[in-house]
This record gives structure tokens, C-alpha cells and sequence, in this order.
């Protein structure tokens, strides 16, 4: 008889732990809040254009490499399934100055040296960086705590070249590491498109993906990508309970048994998978019972592992903007945006994805840098809230309107979700779309999945491993599983 595994919610990490169950013959059924899958994979629709609410860009779009399996296996990608890559990373405009970071490093080189040739020995040195991290991919077959031995030893051959590297890396961030260069515009450029107090490394691991072409866009976008996931997972003979959210976690002598929703039913399993916001694990699920030290210590130092949210503004315009640049950052009129004053925007423009708009038209979207706590303040009175979302998404039309004058009269604001939104939907703590950013004061974050105290409970979830995302989301939902027969076949 098969043995049953509950799975707490349907996103990343969720469905894929549900497809390596099904695939090794347990019986799974998730419990979804949502009434639909994806968790913070998403977009939604407005006046007849779509928003895509996650992937800027996905790690594991490469054939050959083993995220990309893991991807084809679970059904986001496919040879079916088109990838778009930008020959350009971003393009930034400042004080005059045109600033665009290729995909293509020979031509990254060219650009950043006839902006600044002063600063040869700098790009140089940072192209020779970007070579190092090409083909780096973080270990995917298994957990680290399932290695033995002689996989751990193959493991760091295989790291050898790049660890030094980044060991250097990690302890400076990558603002320490841009002000090695003279010219301020490439400064902003290299900081416009990653926080610029991460570690370093994370810098040299974002250009390297995009530039060796593992680092795309899957056609149609988050919402459809978490879809042909989901699809997978049903094919597989999976179930998916929508609208049924987790209230309790049923614990007897030390074993989880099951769980409570919200409605009062309980259910019951042989495993419990919880892939939720590890804040509401914790908090919701576990009562506040059971204490991780480690993740405790991270949640109660946000300076060393911060925690990021965004206000996303999304904008229909009535006009084909193939011609216009796709990623892009240029200053505006100083402008006031929660307690502070911002002085540019970033942009990114949806024409190439011709389902996301009617025919001759365009969605884009501006992302801003948003402060949590501000917003969960100003929502204690619903009127104001909604007064400073219309009054900052007016404010950066105009912005738009000013730098591209041929799109006046031509734009309307679709939707603006602050950090609250993706709260209410997928119980995301303080609404962020990643796990705890690493930075140089911090460690590199990795945990087993279990909690001391609870056997028969295994965790999966972006929460789990430094930065997060959705690559990481997609291990740890494998390798909770993994560890589940693991166990099983140790007899424990």
C-alpha cells in the first residue's frame, strides 16, 4: 500500500515536491489557500492585459544543464517551449550618459570600455570574473545531507575553480566592489538590476547565467510556466484541494500526523510537506511551539539577511513598443515614495510576449524598492492606502509620459501591488519574492529540511537556501522527497 504524503501549499515548491512523490509511487494531495497554483509565480489579468508578477529571469533556461532538466522533468520547460533572451541586460541612462550591459560579454567589454576606457583594468578584471562563473551551477542530484563521502569530495573538485573565487567575493558587497571604478554611470548600471548589498558574488552569478544564455524569459510568462507545472503534477495522478488553507500542523508524540484547515476538517497523512513562507510554518502552523535557532537568528537580523519586497506598478499603453528598450533605468524628477525621495525608476517592457496585450499595445511594469512596515502602516486606513497607490502610480505615468513624449494620452495605470498584496495571497512574510538575501556579514544559508522535535515532517521551499527563488524552490520540493525515502529506507 502506497504510503500518503499532505503538501502544504501548491507553489514552486509544492508541485514539484508532488511530482517527485508521484513519480516514487506515494500518493500526494496539496492544500492550496490560493484558488489557483503558482504561489508567488503569478500574474494575473487587468482590461485586457495580462501581468506577469514573478520571473524576470529564470536560471535553468539552457539545454545540458541540470537545472534545465529539472525544469523539463517537472514540465516548465520543454523543447516545445520557447525561451526569450534579450541582447541586452539593461539599459541606464544617466546624466546624459547611455549605459546598456550586454548579454554578449565580448560586446559588455566593448561598451564599458568606450564609456570608460580609465577604467580598462577594472572591466578587464571583471570580465575575467564573469568567464570564472560560466557553467557554475549549484549542486541539484541531491541535499547535502544525503551526500556521502566520496560524492562530497567530487563535489569540491568540482567547486575548486570557482570556491576561492568565491570566497573573495562573498566578503565584499557589490557596492564595495563598483566603487573600484571611476565612471558613476556603470556604478549605477552594475548596481540597477541587483541590491547593492548582497555579496559580490551574487553580482558575477547573475551576469554569468544571463550572458551564457541560462538565464531567459519561458514564453507566456510566470502564470503559464506554474501552469504546465501543475499539469504535470495532475498527469501524474496528483490532486490539488484549492481554497483550503492550513490553519495547524497535528502533532502526536512527536510525529506529524496530519494537518487542520481553516474550515475544521482534519486530514491525515503518513508525511507532512510544508512548502509555505517559512515565517507562517513557524508562526501559524507550529503555534510557535518549535524554534529554529538558525532561522530565528536571520529573521531577527534583517540588516545581515534583508528581506525584499517591491510595489509593482503595471501600466497598459496603447502603442507597439517593440522599438523601445526592454529592460531599462533613467532618472526622474525627484519624486517622494513612502519616507523617502527616489530620483529613477526601472522599466520593463512586455512587447516581446505578444499574449501579455491586446494587438498594437503593451504592458510594462516599474518596480520600486518598498519598505514592508511603511505600507502595513499607511493600510490602517484603507482610504489613505489607496490614495498613495493612485497618487505614486500617476506620479511615474508621468515620469514615463516626460522621458517618452510620444506616450502621452497613451498609458493607463492596470494594477499596483505593494508588498501587502502578495501577503494576502500567498502568506509571503512582509511580501517578499525571495528568501534572506546574503550578504557579506552573513553566512551561507543552507537547512536539512527537518525540525528538531518532529518526525515525519519535511520541508521544502525557497526559505531554505541563501537568496532563494525559484531554482531553489524546485530543489528543495526534490529533495524533500529524497529525504522522505531516505528515511523510509532506514526505518526511520
Amino acid at each position: 500500500m502506497s504510503k500518503k504524503i499532505i503538501i502544504i501549499g501548491a507553489g514552486i515548491a509544492g508541485l514539484t515536491a508532488g511530482i517527485f512523490a508521484q513519480q516514487n509511487g506515494f500518493e500526494s494531495i496539496i492544500y492550496e489557500k490560493h484558488f489557483l497554483s503558482g504561489g508567488e509565480c503569478t500574474g494575473w489579468n487587468r482590461e485586457g492585459f495580462h501581468i506577469d508578477g514573478c520571473i524576470h529571469w529564470l536560471l535553468g533556461t539552457k539545454k545540458g544543464t541540470e537545472i534545465y532538466d529539472l525544469w523539463k522533468n517537472i514540465g516548465g520547460l520543454g523543447e516545445n517551449i520557447k525561451v526569450y533572451n534579450s541582447d541586452i541586460i539593461v539599459q541606464v541612462e544617466y546624466q546624459n550618459q547611455e549605459i546598456i550591459l550586454y548579454r554578449n560579454i565580448e560586446k559588455f567589454k566593448k561598451e564599458l570600455l568606450s564609456i570608460s576606457p580609465e577604467d580598462n583594468e577594472k572591466i578587464d578584471e571583471m570580465c575575467f570574473y564573469i568567464k570564472r562563473f560560466f557553467g557554475f551551477e549549484p549542486p541539484i542530484e541531491k541535499p547535502f545531507d544525503m551526500m556521502n563521502l566520496k560524492e562530497l569530495i567530487k563535489m569540491g573538485i568540482k567547486m575548486k575553480d570557482i570556491g576561492k573565487l568565491m570566497k573573495k567575493l562573498n566578503k565584499i558587497s557589490i557596492k564595495e566592489y563598483v566603487e573600484g571604478f571611476k565612471n558613476s554611470g556603470i556604478k549605477l548600471a552594475l548596481t540597477s538590476f541587483v541590491h547593492d548589498y548582497y555579496s559580490a558574488s551574487i553580482l558575477f552569478f547573475s551576469l554569468a547565467a544571463l550572458m551564457s544564455g541560462n538565464g531567459g524569459f519561458p514564453e507566456k510568462g510566470s502564470l503559464e510556466f506554474s501552469k504546465r507545472i501543475e499539469k504535470r503534477y495532475l498527469e501524474l495522478g496528483g490532486k490539488i484541494q484549492f481554497s483550503s488553507e492550513g490553519e495547524e500542523i497535528l502533532i502526536e508524540k512527536n510525529t506529524a500526523k496530519g494537518i487542520r484547515l481553516k474550515n475544521g476538517d482534519n486530514v491525515y497523512a503518513d508525511y507532512i510537506i510544508p512548502s509555505c513562507d517559512i515565517n507562517f510554518l513557524f508562526k501559524n502552523l507550529l503555534n510557535g511551539k518549535y524554534i529554529d535557532k538558525k532561522i530565528h537568528n536571520m529573521f531577527n537580523n534583517p540588516e545581515i539577511y534583508p528581506i525584499n519586497s517591491c510595489v509593482y506598478i503595471s501600466y497598459g499603453i496603447e502603442k507597439d513598443l517593440s522599438n523601445f528598450p526592454k529592460n531599462m533605468v533613467f532618472e526622474i524628477e525627484k519624486t517622494s515614495f513612502e519616507n523617502k525621495i527616489i530620483d529613477s525608476i526601472s522599466l520593463k517592457n512586455y512587447s516581446y510576449e505578444p499574449n501579455f496585450a491586446p494587438l498594437g499595445s503593451t504592458v510594462v511594469i516599474v518596480y520600486l524598492s518598498a519598505n514592508y512596515d511603511w505600507w502595513k502602516e499607511k493600510s490602517k486606513n484603507y482610504e489613505e492606502y489607496n490614495l498613495e497607490k493612485k497618487r505614486i502610480s500617476e506620479s511615474t505615468k508621468k515620469s514615463i509620459e516626460k522621458k517618452f513624449p510620444e506616450l502621452k494620452n497613451k498609458i493607463k495605470v492596470l494594477d499596483v501591488a505593494t508588498p501587502l498584496t502578495y501577503e494576502r495571497f500567498c502568506n509571503a512574510y512582509k511580501g517578499s519574492w525571495m528568501s534572506f538575501g546574503k550578504t557579506p556579514r552573513g553566512k551561507e544559508f543552507y537547512h536539512n529540511g527537518k525540525i528538531k522535535g518532529i518526525n515525519n515532517l519535511f520541508l521544502a521551499g525557497q526559505w531554505l537556501i541563501s537568496s532563494g527563488g525559484l531554482p531553489a524552490a524546485a530543489m528543495s520540493g526534490k529533495w524533500a522527497i529524497q529525504r522522505i525515502i531516505n528515511n523510509r529506507q532506514r526505518g526511520l
